[in-house]
């Protein structure tokens, strides 16, 4: 068994994943890997409390559906030192385990609670074995030029998009860097919208048409990529066959706002 600080049973709110299927995409995907601890905190409701290496067992509606090595690391970023999570051994369970499951291991156990729990020291190993022994789902892994949307007004219809442009973390930030965390389509802040929860937020696109690359091409931040809010960012991408660029959606938005003026 790889070495753990703990195991701790990590509760998924149902009200940031409508369906346990959504849920299972989500934890495949890494759950926005390498973001503010904030953010994994802001999806569950719970404390986080992570100091070292952990294997965290996704809880969605009193299952366990996942699980994945949850390591905190201290970065120096632009703004200053912050505490950043990365997901590491991600599974997707074909069958979750059961409440019923934890007790042949753990006699005491009561049920699965809405805050996070920690497994004992005592049946760590034993917990762990269990996970390890579980077939792993057929989930979709989207590489890191692919995305999805789900479309809510379908019955949470999941849409996948993909690109050819890989996506670097290392120029993500320095995207944010350059062009900060405000939008430059339409100008909304997370941070002014949503308090702490939305400091430091904010989505990057690649400017160049993606789906005519024939090969990966290096991107200068300050002029191939902007930081744009995720309305904007989902417009963008609305119409598959059709992706606007960030230059023409804000003439849209501009020519909106003032057809609205005008039919006031």
């Amino acid at each position: 068994m790889r070495e753990l600080s703990s195991i701790r049973i990590f509760p998924l709110s149902m009200f940031d994943f409508e369906t346990e299927y959504i849920a299972k995409l989500e934890i495949a995907n890494g759950l926005e890997s390498g973001n503010l601890i904030s953010n994994l905190y802001f999806n569950s409701y719970s404390i986080m409390d992570v100091c070292r290496k952990n294997l965290f067992l996704f809880q969605y509606k009193g299952k366990i559906i996942g699980k994945a090595i949850v390591d905190l690391k201290w970065e120096e970023r632009g703004w200053g030192r912050e505490a950043f999570y990365y997901l590491e051994d991600i599974m997707v369970f074909e069958d979750p385990i059961t409440k019923f499951d934890i007790q042949k291991i753990w006699k005491d156990f009561k049920k699965f609670n809405s805050v996070a729990q920690n497994v004992p020291e005592m049946y760590m190993d034993a917990i762990n074995k269990l996970c390890e022994e579980r077939e792993k789902a057929h989930i979709p892994i989207l590489g890191s030029n692919e995305s999805f949307v789900i479309n809510k007004a379908e019955g949470n219809r999941i849409e996948f998009y993909t690109t050819r442009y890989e996506r670097v973390l290392k120029y993500r930030e320095a995207a944010i860097k350059i062009h900060g965390t405000k939008c430059q389509i339409c100008g909304f802040d997370f941070k002014n919208k949503y308090g702490y929860i939305g400091e430091n937020y904010i989505e990057v696109h690649h400017k160049k048409p993606l789906f005519s690359l024939d090969e990966k091409l290096i991107p200068n931040p300050e002029t191939d990529l902007v930081t744009i809010c995720s309305n904007c960012h989902r417009m963008i991408h609305r119409k598959k066959n059709d992706i606007i660029t960030p230059e023409k959606l804000k003439k849209i938005i501009e020519e909106q706002n003032i057809n609205n003026i005008k039919s006031t």
